[in-house]
C-alpha cells in the first residue's frame, strides 16, 4: 500500500496523518485500513505500540466494564484509552 518514512521523532506519542494515497500517489478506495509502526534507533529495532485516533459515538456500561463505541462500528475498552483530545 504505502510506506511513510517519518524521520526522527521525539519519544512519546507522535501524531501521523495518512492522506489516503498509495506509493504511486494514487488515491486508494474508501475502506477500513490498518497500519503498523516500525521504530529503529541506531540500527536496532525498538518495541513500540501503534495507537489510532477515532471518534467516540457513545459510551456504554456492561458486564465487561465501560465500552467506547467508535466510528466505523469499532469498540474499545476504557482501559485501552491512552489520550483524549
Amino acid at each position: 500500500m504505502r510506506t511513510l518514512n517519518l524521520g526522527e521523532r521525539e519519544d512519546g506519542i507522535n501524531l501521523v496523518a495518512w492522506d489516503g494515497l498509495d506509493d504511486n500517489g494514487d488515491a486508494v478506495p474508501d475502506a477500513a485500513y490498518r497500519f503498523k509502526v516500525e521504530v529503529v534507533t541506531d540500527g536496532n529495532p525498538v518495541a513500540t505500540t501503534a495507537l489510532h485516533l477515532s471518534m467516540v459515538n457513545s459510551v456504554s456500561q456492561g458486564s465487561q466494564g465501560v465500552q467506547l463505541n467508535l466510528a466505523g462500528q469499532e469498540k474499545a475498552s476504557y482501559a485501552d484509552i491512552r489520550q483524549i483530545f
